[in-house]
C-alpha cells in the first residue's frame, strides 16, 4: 500500500504539528510508535522522513520510509486526528489512479460525464499539490525554527563540502511537486477546453453561465443560484434540462 497524495498532504502537515510542538495528542501518538521501532529504523524515520536532515539513500531506505508512514497514517487516523480518505467529501483521490511518486494518467474518456468527473478530479489534485507546495516553502523558509524532538536535539548537518543536506532535501521535494503541479495543470486545461466548448453549445446565456459556475468553477448550486439572482428550481430545472439536450448522463450532485 502507498500512500496518495492527499493523504500524503495530510500526514505532513500533521507532522508539522508534531514539530512545533503544540499538538500533545499528536505528539503522544507518534513518539509512542518511534519507541516501539527497531533502533536504524527509527533513525532513518526521523532523519529522512520527519526532519529532512538528508534525502533517501537506498530503495530499501524509501520501502522502511513508506511503510511507517502508511503504519503512522492509520495510526493517526484510528485516533480520531485524521479521517480516512474514502470518508472525505472534497479533494478525493483515488490511490490507484495517482500516487506521490509515480503517477498514472487519467484515460482520456470522450463520454462527457467521465469528463466532467475528471476535471473537478484534477482541480482537487492541483489544489492539494498547491497546498502542498505552500508547505514546503513555508518549511523552507522557516526551517532554522523547527524543534527538536524528544528523541534526538538533531542539528542540521552538512557535508565536507559545506551541503545543508535538510535544506536539499526540501528543495528538492519543491521542485518534485512544482513537476507535478505543472503537468495535471496542463491536463486541465485541456479538460476546461474541452467542457468549455460543449457548454458554448447551450444557447441561453443564464443556463450557460450556470454550467460554467457548477462544473468549471465547481460552486454549490445555493450559491449558483445567489450568482444568477434565479431560485433553487429554476436552476435544478435547468440544469436537468440541459444534460438531456447536450446528452450527458444525469450526476449525482448535491
Amino acid at each position: 500500500m502507498q500512500l496518495s497524495i492527499n493523504q500524503q498532504i495530510d500526514l505532513d502537515l500533521v507532522i508539522e504539528r508534531y514539530l512545533d510542538n503544540k499538538a500533545t495528542d499528536i505528539k503522544d501518538l507518534v513518539n509512542g510508535y518511534l519507541a516501539a521501532l527497531e533502533g536504524s529504523e527509527r533513525e532513518i524515520l526521523i532523519t529522512v522522513f520527519i526532519y529532512l536532515q538528508r534525502e533517501i539513500k537506498s530503495n530499501r531506505e524509501r520501502e522502511i520510509i513508506e511503510k511507517h508512514k502508511v503504519n503512522i497514517y492509520t495510526l493517526l487516523s484510528q485516533n480520531g486526528i485524521l479521517r480516512d480518505e474514502e470518508q472525505k467529501t472534497t479533494k478525493q483521490v483515488n490511490s490507484d489512479e495517482l500516487t506521490i511518486n509515480n503517477f498514472t494518467e487519467y484515460p482520456t474518456d470522450t463520454n462527457k460525464l467521465e469528463r466532467l468527473k475528471r476535471y473537478e478530479s484534477l482541480t482537487n489534485i492541483v489544489e492539494s499539490l498547491s497546498d502542498k507546495l505552500e508547505l514546503l516553502e513555508e518549511l523552507k523558509s522557516n526551517q532554522s525554527e523547527i524543534q527538536a524532538s524528544d528523541y534526538t536535539k538533531v542539528k542540521v548537518k552538512c557535508s565536507n563540502k559545506g551541503y545543508d543536506y535538510k535544506r536539499l532535501s526540501i528543495i528538492s521535494d519543491i521542485q518534485e511537486t512544482e513537476r507535478l503541479i505543472s503537468h495535471y495543470s496542463s491536463e486541465l486545461q485541456q479538460e476546461k477546453t474541452y467542457l468549455l466548448g460543449i457548454f458554448d453549445k447551450i444557447p441561453y446565456n443564464h443556463t450557460r453561465k450556470l454550467y460554467y459556475l457548477r462544473y468549471i468553477q465547481l460552486k454549490p448550486w445555493y450559491q449558483i443560484s445567489e450568482d444568477l439572482e434565479k431560485s433553487l428550481t429554476w436552476c435544478n430545472k435547468q440544469h436537468s434540462d440541459y444534460l438531456k439536450v447536450l446528452e450527458i448522463e444525469p450526476l449525482n450532485h448535491d
